[in-house]
């Protein structure tokens, strides 16, 4: 027998998926009208926006840390996605901070982060959410 770690089930022949981890995904009540900017780390984060059907600014700039939740974001039709040159939450803060002076931003983020934007980013008008856990 072979053992599968992940988080996602597969069907493969005389596989066995474990799965150690779970994301749950929170309710998200907002106005994303209220907002300029959206700052994402993950799909999750999307994934959570989607399921709590809020309604879709889509012309407000989305700053996400991956190309293929930039890519999730432009199927909807978003049409400002940008991403920074390097995939770490610290690299998008240092790379559009400029740009982010005098907007309103909200961060949706995992309960669990390795580094705290809203804290770094003091000098940024920010609300956060906590859109999904691991657990």
């Amino acid at each position: 027998m072979i053992y599968l770690i992940s988080a996602k089930a597969h069907n493969f022949k005389a596989v066995e998926n474990i799965c150690l981890s779970k994301i749950r995904l929170n309710e998200i009540d907002v106005n994303l009208k209220d907002f300029d900017t959206l700052i994402t780390s993950s799909k999750n984060a999307l994934k959570s926006l989607l399921k709590s059907e809020c309604e879709l600014s889509l012309k407000m700039q989305i700053l996400t840390l991956s190309k293929e939740s930039a890519q999730d974001f432009k199927k909807l039709a978003f049409k400002n996605v940008k991403t920074p040159k390097k995939a770490y939450m610290k690299d998008l803060l240092n790379e559009f901070q400029n740009e982010l002076k005098d907007k309103k931003i909200l961060y949706l983020r995992a309960k669990k982060v390795s580094f705290d934007l809203a804290k770094k980013a003091k000098n940024l008008n920010i609300k956060e959410i906590i859109a999904y856990e691991n657990v």
